[in-house]
């Protein structure tokens, strides 16, 4: 019971303090077969636990933790496997096409009988799809960088396809934001500059007209504030 309610923490200390409280039950206990059986349980959450560090990239803590499962717990191959996962999980964090590639080989290595087989196919499946999302974004940069303001707007309207589920997303999202601020500045600046050469002669008419000249800029544009 202490090792169980150790274990539930599923921390890297109570997992080490819950397999050494399992391995204080001998083989003359009639509680040995249970300990042994839930020493393979505690092994494969700390494989999960792993794999949710790699996931959230902390490489070291998820090498740790996969470091201190025991070696006689029958999950060599599912160890072995994460091995791979690691390497793949650092190549697709690159972000790029190649890094995603790579991932993507690398995670292909793992055999249809291999017990990680059903995950590996997950993972490629995502990372297949955030090439494609690579593949979208730097279409949209190349669109953009021709720099008419109907290259942004097609440029902006290409990277909203990406999902925001994506890795690639906030990336995406702070492109769209500066090709934004890119097109309200060249539709809104040749008003602004109207609205100046109204307000010159300083008359109330001449004013007036100007104050409806910067009025065709919504506050919520990038030129908003200025026009105010």
């Amino acid at each position: 019971s202490e090792a169980l309610g150790l274990a539930d923490e599923g921390t890297l200390k109570g997992f080490r303090e819950a397999l050494k409280k399992l391995r204080e039950i001998g083989e003359e206990s009639v509680f040995f077969a249970e300990a042994q059986g839930e020493r393979k349980n505690i092994a494969r959450e700390m494989l999960e636990a792993s794999e949710a560090l790699l996931a959230d990239r902390q490489l070291s803590e998820a090498q740790s933790m996969l470091n201190a499962i025991p070696r006689d717990t029958g999950l060599d191959a599912e160890v072995a496997d994460f091995q791979i996962f690691v390497t793949a999980y650092q190549q697709a964090w690159a972000g790029n096409a190649n890094g995603l590639e790579n991932a993507i080989n690398r995670m292909k290595t793992i055999r249809r009988d291999r017990p990680a087989y059903a995950k590996a196919q997950r993972l490629i499946a995502q990372w297949e799809g955030e090439l494609q999302d690579v593949a979208v974004l730097n279409q949209a940069r190349e669109r953009a960088s021709r720099g008419s303001t109907a290259d942004l707007t097609a440029a902006i309207s290409m990277a909203g396809r990406i999902s925001q589920n994506s890795a690639q997303w906030p990336e995406a999202a702070d492109q769209i934001g500066e090709w934004q601020v890119r097109v309200e500045t060249a539709q809104d600046r040749p008003i602004l500059d109207r609205a100046d050469q109204l307000a010159r002669p300083g008359t109330p008419d001449s004013l007036r007209a100007a104050i409806q000249e910067a009025r065709k800029v919504s506050s919520r544009r990038t030129l908003g504030p200025e026009a105010d």
